[in-house]
Formats: C-alpha cells, structure tokens, sequence
C-alpha cells in the first residue's frame, strides 16, 4: 500500500470577479513509505501548491489524496492535530519556530503536545538535537537569536522529533549557503532512509545529489517524474491516537503572559474594577433595605401617627374626592388589632399646632416643632438615642427632650449650651363654637408656661427638623383640667378642652378629622409598617413613615443608577478584555499556525489565551476583594456622616440568599464566564480556515 496515493488532484484559485487560475492542473502521483523525493520547478509551476495539499495545509478544489488508503476528505476535524503531530513534519521555509522561546522548548513542542511526559519529550529533544549539529550551548537560546542554518536545522529537528512517516520540506535551503545547504540536505537524506522526505526546491544541483526521485512541474502539470534509486514501500504501522499534554499549554500561556505584562496589567485593572462594583452594587442591594429601617427607627416619634377614615364622595375615577374624618372612637377600640398594638388617644393638633412660639429670656426662638411622644416610659421611646442629659422620670409638660437639630439651633440663637435651660411656651389658639341656636361661642386655648430641656437625642440625619418632644398623657391631663371658660358658661357646666376636642363632631376641624396612635411597645417598631391592620377605609399618616418611604425612594433611584452603571461597567470590561484578547491572539497568530501545523487541537491553543486571562482573572479576584472591602468601609463611613446610614453596603461574602459562600461562588463563575467569553469569542473569529491561510498571513 502506497503511503500517498493522488487521484486528479487540482487547485484553482478565484483571482478577480470573473478570473480563476489554475495553480494545480489534474495530477495523478504515488509516493513509497521512503526516500528522498525533490518537487522542482519555475517559480509559479504549482509545486508549492502540490507540496501544501500534500501536507495538507491546503485543501484542492477537485480530486482527492490518500494516505495509506484513507482519503483526507475523510478526515474529521479531530484527527487533524494527531495528523500533523504523529504522522507528518513540516520544515518551512521561513523556519516558523517560536522565536520568544528557547531551541530546547521548540523542538520538545511536538513531543509535548502529542501527550509524551515531559522528562521523556527532553531526552528525545536533545537526540534530535545531536543528530542535526546544534551546539549544547545554544540549547537555552531564543531561537531568534540563531543564525539561519541554526535555526533551519532546529526547525527540522522539531520536525522529526515525533519520528513521522512523512517529512515535508518547502524549499529547506534557499536562504543557506552551500556550506549550511550541505549540512540540512545530508540531515534530511539520513531521515529518508526511514521515512518519506518530500521536498519543494530550485537548486538543481543540490537536487540532483541527494534525490531518490525528482517530479518536475510546469504550468501546473507534471513534465518529468524520474526515480534515480529504487525506494522501499513498507507495510503501514499502527498509528496511534495522540494523548493530551498540558505542560506545554502552561509554559506557553506564562511566557505568553510574561512577555505582555504591561497589557495583562491593563486587562487586570478593567476587571478589578469591574468586580469591584458588581461586589459593591450586590453588597449595596443587599442591606440597603435592613440599612434603611435600622436608620429610620432612630426617631423618637417612630411608631406615632394620626388614623383618619376615608370616604369617596363626587363621582368615581379621577373626578373622585377623598374626604376625611376622624374615626368613630367606639370602632377604633373593637378594632382589636389597632387597639392591642397602639394607644388611641384624641388628637390636640387643632388647638396646639406644631409651630407654637418659644422664648428664651424674651428672645423667640424660631423654627421649632413640638412633637407629642405617648410617654418618655422606657417601654414607649427608644432609649438608646439619647446623647445627653436624661429622659424624665415622670410624665410633665415642663420636662422635654429636644433632637441634636434643635439643641444645635437653640444653641445658636441663645449663644449656649440650651441644656437643662428654662423656655417659655407663649401658645393661645381661638376656637369657635356654633350653638343649635346658631350663636358663637368663641374660646382660646392658653399655653403659658416654662418648659426645661433635659435631654437629648440623636436622630436619622436625613431631611432633619428641629423637634422638641413633650409627653401626650401629661397634655390630656392638662386639658381635662382646663375649662372652656365661654362655653360652659353657655351650658351652665364644666367642660374641659379634653371634653371640647373629644366630644366634637368628627368632621368638624376642632376633631383633627384624626386620631393619635402611639405604639404600646417600642420594641414591636414592625407592626408600624403593617398597613394590615388597619381597614381598607382607614388611612394612617406617619411623619417618621413618610420620611422612611422618601428614603426609600431616593436610594431606588440611586440602585437604578448603580446598576446602570454597573451594567456599562461589565459592559466595558468585556469589550476591553475582547480587544486585549484579539489583539494578543493577533500578534501571535504566528505561534498559533505553527502549534497548528505540528498537531495541537484549537482547544489546546485557545486554552493559552485562556490561562492567560484567567490568570488576570485571579489577579482581579484577589485585588477586587480587597478594594472591595475598603471601599465599602469608605463608602460606609461617608454616608454614615451626612445621612446616618450605617452599612448601607454590607458585602455579602459569607452567607448570601441564606446560603453559606453562595456569593463568592458567583463571583469566581462571573470570572470565569466573563474571562472564557471574551477570550474564545475574538479568538474563533479571527481564526483563518485553513492552515496555509493562516501560514500566508505570518
């Protein structure tokens, strides 16, 4: 059986629009397992083209090539690299050695790649090595720095160094001298003895010594197949299947790396801080809501608010109105889950508004809000904000606690420290009764007396009002002490204000249209944003809920614009990390035809590039990490100081969705997502279709 049988092998080749030429005309050959066959011809006679087809670089337009009976249009994608690894060598006339590696490295390739252990792949290496005359001392040179017989003699080295069947030579001494031309063709007439030697050349006379059988091409077609020395066909040996090897791919890959460090570098920053927002943006969204109710429960008011019922009146849809009224108090108490979790007390808003008139030493201090809390009982206030002074043992209205806002205000206006200093509450509101007879009775609430600071607390700083704090039961006790003076005089009896405001007709203004809830524990601050207990008819209004929900929805904004940016971010990166990927692929698009051409898969070479990113890829991991927690306790500190947010990002390295190392996995996967697609992506597309393709383009 002939090693290589060709039947009507041609090749044409589109030049134009409407131009083919015809490089390879209808050519019928057959080739002995050994001996020295020489290919000649004038420069365009197609015996590049015949000796590429043949080392199957090329493929041919018509006809076909068999090797030991199996034709290479059978061929699978997969048995190409054991083909050029096990069965054939090429020596090219440019050399094609990995010329940013050693001349050892180079030719132990093949033998690496074809899966042999590495102490193994060196001692063949340096057999090689002997056999061709090149010096022990060159052995750890860079083949760039050969000279040109040097390193034609390594590039066949590395070509027999597997013991192929076929050797393939393209024109091995047309950049030597005589001298060095000598040297490779008495290398490459030793080899023929075992295996086939088939080369393209134009020195005649170097030819016409040392060949076993000269073809001779002309415009494509064969003119002359003279056999001078009669050649031996050996029976085909069994050709084994290629093993996989690894250590190579990691030489490469970390001299890869070494070589393009400033880049690697420039790649690692992308991704470092591409990692670094996504583990601050998940950290963001993590406890962003915990940070905001933990926040939001640092006002001393938490959990008070007026209850008014709501009732649709003019129409339906949008010319509907809502009017609202105080809630009959006898519903309010049989409302079991509203009455068990807060105290229902009548609601002074009418008579004592919130901006009341304080004095100190006669000077008005304005600004201030006078704030009801149920109690300053331990059970009813947050006792954990307070800074300074103390809450009051008892329920007065001469003891108050102001807020840090207030205390720095009044320390502004009164030029000292405000603490345990006496105010004067100057307050008087006229109210208007109309009788069944139609008259009016006028009356005005007075509130005339000096109140003490002596306390106070620390709230959210965010929007943040002045607010003094008296206690609600010591203001009902007031006012069922008060009488109506004008008013009970009209009904010869006593009516107090407590009467006045409470017995008032629900829609009337004097009522609030609203009562006052307090929560009864301070500790049960959930049941203040559990809108289930009240009915739907019922609308409850909170000050410290309203500033919760505008919390709420100043950082949805903001977790809008994180993750926007986020995604341009990733965005970004993948780009970077493509184009660094193609361009790395670009400049060695050299070393990838040549690990092509002596038997690695594409896998192979693309797992190269991939070590390579993902090294970056682990560089990022490690700094993201740490950037990420430094920043996080940065971005921390910041907002903690001008919003009193604290661990508003909280990264979630250790338990995550209630998992354990949930997100740290999801990081190294995004990595290796994130480093696969953008290596392999630019990679496959720039990938020529044929191996001579790849090779013309060096």
């Amino acid at each position: 059986m002939k090693t290589l049988l060709i039947k009507n092998l041609t090749k044409r080749y589109q030049i134009g629009k409407d131009k083919v030429f015809v490089a390879l005309k209808p050519t019928n050959l057959s080739f002995d397992s050994t001996g020295l066959v020489s290919i000649v011809g004038k420069s365009g006679s197609g015996k590049s083209t015949l000796i590429n087809l043949l080392a199957k670089i090329d493929t041919p337009s018509e006809g076909e090539i068999l090797y030991y009976g199996k034709p290479y249009s059978s061929f699978k994608k997969s048995d190409n690299p054991h083909f050029f690894n096990k069965e054939i060598g090429i020596v090219f006339q440019s050399y094609n050695l990995l010329d940013d590696e050693t001349v050892l490295l180079n030719v132990m390739l093949p033998a690496l790649i074809g899966g042999t252990k590495k102490v193994i792949a060196k001692e063949q290496a340096l057999d090689v090595l002997e056999k061709v005359s090149i010096p022990r001392e060159l052995f750890d040179t860079k083949a760039s720095k050969l000279s040109g017989g040097e390193r034609q003699r390594v590039a066949i080295a590395r070509a027999i160094v597997n013991e192929p069947k076929i050797v393939f030579c393209d024109e091995p001494t047309g950049a030597l001298d005589s001298t060095n031309s000598e040297k490779v063709m008495d290398i490459l007439k030793e080899i023929s003895k075992t295996s086939l030697v088939i080369l393209v050349s134009h020195n005649l006379q170097i030819v016409k010594k040392y060949s076993d059988r000269i073809i001779e091409l002309e415009d494509g077609l064969i003119i002359q197949d003279q056999k001078i020395n009669s050649l031996v066909d050996n029976i085909r040996p069994t050709i084994n299947k290629r093993k996989s090897g690894g250590s190579w791919i990691d030489k490469l890959a970390s001299n890869n790396y070494k070589k393009r460090f400033k880049r690697n570098m420039f790649s690692t920053l992308a991704l470092t801080i591409t990692l670094t927002m996504f583990n601050l943006v998940c950290g963001f969204l993590n406890n962003k809501d915990n940070a905001i109710m933990n926040a939001c429960y640092k006002q001393l008011d938490f959990g008070s608010g007026t209850i008014s019922e709501e009732m649709t009146i003019g129409g339906n849809g949008l010319l509907s109105l809502t009017k609202s009224t105080r809630p009959n108090l006898d519903d309010l108490l049989n409302k079991t889950e509203i009455s068990k979790k807060y105290n229902i007390c009548v609601n002074f808003s009418s008579i004592l508004t919130q901006n009341i008139r304080i004095l100190y030493d006669e000077q008005e201090i304005g600004d201030l809000i006078f704030t009801p809390v149920y109690s300053f009982n331990r059970q009813y206030i947050d006792s954990s904000l307070l800074v300074d002074g103390y809450f009051p043992y008892e329920d007065k209205l001469d003891y108050v606690v102001v807020n840090t806002t207030a205390f720095n205000l009044m320390k502004s206006a009164i030029g000292k420290n405000p603490l345990n200093e006496l105010l004067f509450i100057d307050h008087s509101s006229e109210t208007i009764y109309v009788t069944e007879d139609e008259e009016y009775v006028s009356d005005t609430f007075y509130l005339n007396t000096y109140i003490k600071i002596v306390g106070v607390v620390k709230e959210i700083n965010y929007l943040p009002s002045p607010k003094i704090y008296y206690c609600h039961s010591a203001l009902e006790e007031y006012t069922k002490e008060v009488i109506v003076t004008n008013l009970s005089t009209y009904y010869n009896k006593d009516i107090t204000w407590y009467d006045r405001v409470l017995n008032a007709e629900n829609h009337s203004y004097i009522s609030s249209y609203s009562y006052l809830l307090f929560l009864k524990n301070i500790d049960d601050k959930t049941s203040a944003f559990d809108k289930s207990v009240f009915p739907s008819n019922y609308s409850f209004t909170s000050q410290s809920l309203i500033l919760t929900d505008s919390l709420f929805n100043f950082l949805e904004v903001a977790e809008y614009g994180v993750i926007l940016f986020l995604t341009i971010t990733i965005i970004g990166a993948v780009l970077i990390l493509s184009i660094m990927s193609f361009a790395n692929f670009s400049d060695d698009h050299k070393e990838s035809a040549i690990l092509t051409s002596i038997g690695a898969r594409e896998e192979e070479i693309q797992e190269i590039y991939l070590q390579e990113s993902m090294a970056n890829g682990i560089i990022a991991l490690v700094l993201s990490t740490s950037l990420s927690l430094l920043l996080s306790l940065l971005i921390n500190w910041a907002i903690s100081r001008f919003i009193d947010l604290h661990n508003l990002i909280k990264l979630p390295f250790v338990i995550f969705l209630g998992h354990k190392f949930l997100f740290p996995l999801i990081i190294i996967l995004f990595v290796i997502l994130i480093t696969s697609l953008s290596t392999i992506i630019p990679i496959v597309f720039s990938k020529k279709k044929s191996v001579k393709g790849e090779l013309q383009s060096l």
